[in-house]
């Protein structure tokens, strides 16, 4: 889209080094099929020229994942399992029912965790040698690497 209130989007999509998929569950309680719906969707979008960015999918409001339909659920995870294969999915709260409540304190922190563990692991460099337009045998060799 050339929206033109999109740019700030486009800007973040593509400066990015890591992103955070919220999936709201209280939208999906109160809007079932409309919610699974835009967040398969939302997924989609985020996947078109990720080039190896890691996503970590949030479970947001998981205090009321009890109140959640299990079949839609169930739809939303495999599909986000397919669209994001190995993706860490967290959920979190901002309701602590404790000091050690885990979907408040612990999880909240482990999102951030997650992702700076996932951007701090090195990813594999693919380099491309230009191509040379040259007839010097000096810049065609290509080493006897490529002869075994």
């Amino acid at each position: 889209m050339n929206d033109p209130a999109a740019e700030n989007a486009r800007w973040i999509y593509d400066s990015a080094h890591a992103f955070l998929l919220f999936v709201d569950c209280e939208a999906i309680i109160e809007q079932r099929g409309r919610a699974k719906r835009d967040i398969v969707q939302l997924a989609e979008q985020l996947k078109r020229g990720l080039r190896g960015r890691p996503v970590v999918i949030v479970w947001s409001k998981a205090d009321l994942a009890e109140q959640m339909r299990e079949n839609i659920v169930a739809a939303i995870r495999r599909s986000l399992s397919e669209t994001f294969p190995g993706a860490v999915s967290l959920e979190i709260s901002n309701y602590s029912k404790s000091d050690s409540d885990q979907l408040c304190h612990i999880n909240n922190v482990g999102v951030a965790k997650t992702v700076l563990n996932q951007l701090a692991n090195p990813q594999p460099l693919h380099i491309t040698p230009a191509a040379i337009q040259t007839d010097d045998f000096f810049f065609l060799y290509r080493g006897s690497y490529g002869n075994k």
